[in-house]
Parts: structure tokens; C-alpha cells; sequence
């Protein structure tokens, strides 16, 4: 992920940072491995790479609660 990618993503959280669920799932193996995805209350909000992450695992992903990860 460029600088400017980066600059991106963090703005786009901190605007939400306050009063919405925030998700960031990175890939961590394959070819599409360090490409990330941000998701804020189950809404795709910005991807590194579009395409990096199917439909099929985007459905996944938006049915986790972040209670369920602590």
C-alpha cells in the first residue's frame, strides 16, 4: 500500500473513529497477501486492491461483530 493509500484509509477512520463499528482485515497469505479492506458497520468503505477479496469473503467478513473478536 502507497503513502497516499495509507493517507487515505486514515482519514476515512477517523472521521467514523467515534460513533461506527471500524474493521480493517488484512490478507495475510496468496497473492494477494498485505492488501486490506475497510469496513465500517458492515459497509465497504475503501480496498488497497479492488478484487483482492472475493464477493464470497466480503459476505463473511461483513457478518462479523467486532464483539466477536475480542
Amino acid at each position: 500500500m502507497t503513502g497516499r493509500g495509507q493517507e487515505e484509509l486514515y482519514k476515512k477512520i477517523a472521521d467514523r473513529m467515534k460513533s461506527h463499528t471500524n474493521m480493517i482485515y488484512t490478507i495475510v497469505s496468496g497473492k494477494c497477501t498485505g492488501e486490506k479492506l475497510y469496513m465500517s458497520d458492515g459497509s465497504i468503505l475503501w480496498e488497497s486492491k479492488a478484487g483482492a477479496f472475493t464477493e464470497e469473503w466480503k459476505e463473511i467478513l461483513r457478518g462479523i461483530k467486532a464483539t466477536e473478536l475480542t
